[in-house]
């Protein structure tokens, strides 16, 4: 590639459970390349058997990026995610291997896609907003929200504070919604050449799966690992416990929910983000979908999909 040229990296998305990590491996080895997650909740140490990360010999075989990166207690935003994975693919591409990106954050893919919007704020706003949604709480706040822009509002969780507190200071500073702030921005950054491959399962065998993995997590000691995060003095931040399952196995732990009943919460809650996976990712342009079959393997994969993937050429 001459000098210059845009680097290709190849990403791998869809919702949690499918098997997108196990084939990205596959394929990173055969194709000579690394990978770069794409998960929100990899990149805290210490969270390892909760965000499903790749163990410690896949990792040996593919070097992996942006996993491990900070510690739980301190804030990661979409910003630090592009800077880091430019400089991930950057290094990757230098070193003449192949770019390989693999998660289910949608908002990552899109942003590290895209760009991110540049919207006006104000800190003095903010921290007056801050101060209101400590008060009065996030779901007052986010039905101040759906008054303004109902667009944003039905995108942001009622639990989901900085991103309330976001849009309510964009919409106070400027006078428009945070949507269409986000309207406007679109297209595809010219420092990367992208190929998507989506995959995808019926959705009874992918809540099956999911409950299965979850089953596996608890097994594996989901329940001590997130003992040991509440037994740190720094405890765990705002980004960090959107984690999923470690809040009702939280509750469980302080007395406040039956293990039964955490465990099923942490199977519903993760069938219902798998759900809005699939809702985002219908939506990206671009993408070469494959059906995955329940008893599919990820070596079989690799063999019927390894040429169309690696057509990708560095």
């Amino acid at each position: 590639m001459s000098e210059g040229s845009p680097i290709p990296v190849t990403i791998f998305l869809g919702p949690t459970a499918v098997g997108k990590s196990a084939l990205a491996l596959e394929v990173a080895t055969r194709g000579d390349g690394e990978i770069i997650s794409a998960d929100s909740m990899q990149i805290y140490r210490g969270m390892d058997i909760g965000t499903a990360k790749p163990s410690h010999e896949e990792r040996t075989l593919v070097p992996h990026h942006l996993i491990d990166i900070v510690q739980p207690e301190e804030e990661f935003n979409v910003a630090d995610f592009i800077r880091s994975a430019d400089a991930a693919a950057e290094d990757i591409h230098r070193r003449g291997k192949r770019v390989f990106m693999v998660g289910g954050t949608a908002l990552y893919l899109k942003a590290f896609m895209e760009g991110i919007f540049e919207a006006p704020g104000d800190a003095d706003v903010r921290a007056r907003l801050v101060e209101q949604c400590r008060e009065i709480g996030a779901q007052a706040m986010h039905d101040r929200l759906r008054e303004v822009d109902l667009k944003a509002a039905r995108r942001i969780h009622a639990n989901d504070e900085r991103r309330i507190v976001r849009a309510l200071e964009v919409f106070e500073v400027s006078g428009q919604p945070i949507s269409e702030w986000q309207v406007q921005e679109g297209g595809t950054r010219d420092l990367y050449e992208f190929r998507l491959f989506g995959l995808r399962m019926e959705r009874e065998a992918l809540y099956h799966r999911i409950n299965t993995r979850v089953t596996q997590m608890i097994q594996d000691g989901l329940i001590e690992e997130t003992e040991c995060l509440m037994e740190r003095p720094e405890g765990l931040g705002k980004g960090s416990m959107q984690a999923l399952g470690y809040r009702e196995i939280m509750a469980f732990l302080n007395g406040e929910m039956e293990r039964e009943i955490a465990i099923h919460q942490v199977k519903q809650g993760t069938r219902r983000f798998a759900k809005s996976q699939i809702s985002w990712f219908k939506r990206f342009p671009n993408v070469t979908w494959i059906d995955i079959q329940p008893d599919s393997t990820a070596q079989q994969l690799a063999l019927e999909w390894s040429d169309a993937i690696l057509a990708c050429e560095p």
